[in-house]
């Protein structure tokens, strides 16, 4: 699956819709992600300042990965 993201408070939503689909518990993620059950509360809930590094951490728990997309020679969207 993949998602455009154009604001940063989306992330976390969309981290637990996946989570939820995948049948995982929040405690689960947070200990294979290395956060906190708080943090994972906070961003699911739509926080938009959590720590990039984190997230990173929380997706790749659930089997994600982020790709940065820009305009550029043969792409279209420029």
């Amino acid at each position: 699956m993949q998602v455009i993201v154009a604001r940063a408070d989306e992330v976390g939503p969309i981290l637990k819709k996946v989570r939820r689909a995948a049948k995982l518990r929040q405690e689960d993620v947070a200990l294979t992600a290395g956060c906190s059950i708080k943090f994972l509360v906070d961003l699911e809930a739509g926080k938009g300042t959590a720590p990039l590094a984190k997230v990173f951490a929380v997706a790749q728990a659930l089997g994600g990965r982020f790709i940065l997309a820009f305009p550029g020679e043969g792409d279209d969207r420029a």
